[in-house]
């Protein structure tokens, strides 16, 4: 099993209503008991992404290929011949 996150109880202040709150990476993540659960089909909560918390998005990022056959070569420029 791998640990993905932690998350804390927490209770909307307008509803009263219980939650699980938590990050996973960049991301905010809620889950919330199903009350509209009618089946065994539907889930008994349900995971969403806070919207109100967006995550930040870095306009210029590296080619990870690239920037890793740069630090290869770097590396390799340092290895007596």
């Amino acid at each position: 099993m791998i640990r993905l996150t932690g998350l804390w109880l927490n209770t909307a202040a307008s509803t009263n209503e219980k939650y699980f709150r938590g990050a996973l990476g960049s991301a905010v993540i809620l889950i919330y008991k199903n009350n509209r659960k009618q089946s065994d089909k539907d889930p008994d909560y349900i995971l969403y992404l806070d919207e109100s918390k967006k995550p930040q998005v870095v306009a210029d990022f590296e080619d990870p290929i690239q920037a890793g056959n740069e630090a290869l070569s770097a590396l390799e420029e340092d290895v007596p011949q």
